[in-house]
């Protein structure tokens, strides 16, 4: 191969940038900003596009060990022009359930499992309220604290339609997983959609947590 040949493939190289963090994603979200909880009730103002506000409660639940979690109710003016609750299709689709509330897991918090971030933005252009999870795999050779791929389900505020759901509800709008590995879900969802560390981020100053 020529000089010039070599050149021209090095420079390919060198533009070609790194590889993406995770599968193509099926929407383009935009002007996210998460909504600020503290632990107990918080009343969060226009939360539904439509102007609703909304009464999100974060409570802790102890489990003694370093398996404890975070839980998330979600309640907001229904059809009965009372508080209901907001569900959340947890991938019915896939063999998943709908469920009353959201949880986490911050496993030792500096090796966070499953982040679950409350989110306004827009989905192609379209305001809307989303709840954006990003879940660590589990390699049984490297345990908790090792690197694993990290699937990202990005949840959308809709109305509920279905019998046996919630007048609105948390519908899954994106599914995608990561290609490179991650030792923390928050970094992952740095990494993947802009959201930035939470306040109590306990994790390495790395790019992937690890």
């Amino acid at each position: 191969m020529s000089f010039r040949l070599l050149l021209a493939a090095f420079l390919a190289l060198g533009t070609a940038g790194p590889a993406a963090a995770a599968e193509p994603a099926k929407h383009r979200f935009t002007e996210l900003a998460p909504i600020p909880l503290k632990p107990g009730p918080n009343t969060v103002e226009r939360f539904a596009p439509d102007g609703r506000s909304a009464i999100v409660t974060l409570g802790w639940r102890e489990n003694g060990n370093a398996h404890g979690y975070d839980l998330y109710l979600v309640l907001m003016a229904g059809n009965s022009g009372v508080p209901e609750v907001v569900g959340f299709d947890t991938l019915t689709k896939d063999g998943g359930g709908f469920e009353d509330t959201i949880r986490d897991d911050p496993h030792t918090g500096e090796d966070v499992v499953r982040s679950v971030r409350f989110v306004r933005g827009k989905i192609d252009g379209q305001p809307g309220t989303f709840v954006f999870v990003a879940q660590r795999g589990f390699d049984p050779e490297e345990g908790i604290p090792g690197p694993s791929l990290v699937d990202y389900t990005v949840f959308r505020l809709v109305p509920g339609e279905d019998v046996g759901t919630t007048s609105d509800m948390f519908e899954p709008v994106e599914q995608v997983q990561s290609t490179t590995k991650f030792c923390h879900a928050e970094k992952a969802l740095l990494k993947q959609y802009g959201l930035p560390l939470t306040r109590s981020y306990a994790g390495p100053d790395t790019a992937d947590g690890c």
